[in-house]
């Protein structure tokens, strides 16, 4: 399983929130966070300032707590908990699969087994309508409202 995770287990890239307009990137790999900020400025004493980065192991992530509140501050707190949730060895394989073996495994379920599983996240859904044919994808999203419904 180890073999399905990239050196980059996650990515994510934004502007820091207002006032500010900061340039910031998060990167996990398998061994490290880090973090790199762009400071973007129109005031002369910043325009100088050089790029930061801080990049820590992921042990040592874990009890950084002043890192943990500028992820939390630029990226949003669910970002953060996914991160230290990485840090911590939890990592979704079914997520990270090739789209080919997905569908090798997804072809021997049942058509409501695939409605109920693409209910599991985005990319799902998004993968089960665009490859099947017009008529299953029509069914799929039947059956995907349906179950909305009932649930509500």
């Amino acid at each position: 399983m180890a073999s399905l995770l990239r050196e980059e287990v996650f990515e994510r890239r934004g502007q820091a929130p207002a006032p500010s307009k900061d340039f910031c990137q998060l990167l996990v790999t398998r061994r490290e966070v880090i973090f790199r900020w762009w400071k973007i400025s129109l005031r002369n004493e910043l325009r100088e300032s050089r790029p930061g980065e801080i990049k820590e192991s992921q042990e040592d992530f874990l009890g950084d707590s002043s890192l943990h509140i500028q992820i939390a501050i630029v990226f949003g707190a669910k970002v953060l908990e996914h991160v230290l949730s990485l840090c911590r060895g939890n990592y979704d394989f079914l997520e990270r699969l090739p789209v080919p073996l997905l569908l090798y495994i997804i072809s021997f379920l049942e058509l409501e087994d695939i409605a109920r599983l693409s209910q599991v996240s985005r990319r799902f859904e998004m993968n089960f309508c665009s490859n099947f044919p017009p008529i299953v994808s029509a069914f799929l999203l039947l059956k995907y409202a349906s179950m909305r419904v009932r649930a509500v």
